[in-house]
């Protein structure tokens, strides 16, 4: 066992205060938030895609249950830890939530997960560097919260919709935490391995998301909106995030 650092009197106030923001409004429970008796109103065509992301969202949301527990164990940062322990208890509802809802639409076990999620397994399994895992995780995660924000609309006023209403909210306040830790770990003595890394991850973690036109296309058929708008989006948001982790400009998350 080894203790985390990050225990001085000033780093430790101050990095705290963005954690104990996000701490005060993460208090949803699936169990007492979602109203799990409301009809499911879909038309057949939504109820089969609504069954197919909520089997999808129980395996994605556990990868980073799991990748989060990885990180906990890893990182020598205590206020960096705490942020950990604050998103296992995130990702533990989202996969429960969306577990709950796969079990209501089909009333059975969700289908093992599909090749896509498998890969994003191993390619995360095959991060060694923590500070590596980080960025890709908090950039998953901001990937993730854009492609909800389009599915959303979609199911306003079923069960799923206020899934992913809470889902959302949660993941603009991880990525707002991993880019403050993350603006903190880079700017410390990072080794020139470490930072050939971290570039293989900044230009890989597209193809490890799977952020792609195909993604895009797929959006559009959900939302209405067009494909290159999404993309130009989602690109401009991405490009944000990385700016505001190395300093490079002004970005917020909603946190």
């Amino acid at each position: 066992m080894q203790f985390a650092s990050g225990r001085s009197p000033w780093d430790f106030s101050q990095r705290l205060r963005l954690y104990e923001r996000v701490r005060a409004k993460s208090g949803w429970r699936p169990d007492r938030d979602i109203d799990w008796d409301a009809p499911l109103a879909l038309s057949p065509e939504r109820l089969e895609l609504a069954s197919q992301l909520a089997c999808t969202g129980s395996y994605t949301e556990e990868i980073g249950l799991l990748t989060c527990g990885r990180l906990l164990s890893s990182l020598d940062d205590l206020p960096a830890r705490y942020m950990m322990g604050l998103q296992i208890a995130d990702e533990t509802k989202h996969s429960e939530v969306f577990t709950r809802l796969a079990h209501r639409m089909s009333g059975a076990a969700p289908p093992p997960p599909p090749d896509n999620v498998n890969r994003i397994c191993d390619d995360l399994e095959g991060i060694r560097d923590p500070i590596s895992l980080f960025l890709v995780h908090t950039l998953l995660e901001g990937f993730a919260h854009d492609q909800f924000k389009f599915i959303a609309p979609t199911f306003e006023g079923d069960p799923l919709g206020a899934a992913y209403q809470f889902v959302i909210r949660d993941e603009a306040r991880h990525v707002a935490m991993g880019i403050d830790y993350l603006r903190f770990a880079l700017h410390r003595n990072v080794s020139d391995e470490v930072l050939e890394t971290i570039e293989w991850c900044e230009a890989n973690v597209r193809a490890i998301g799977f952020i792609s036109p195909v993604l895009m296309d797929w959006l559009a058929g959900i939302s209405g909106q067009p494909s290159s708008d999404i993309a130009e989006l989602f690109e401009a948001r991405h490009q944000a995030r990385l700016d505001r982790i190395w300093k490079r400009g002004r970005y917020h998350e909603e946190a």
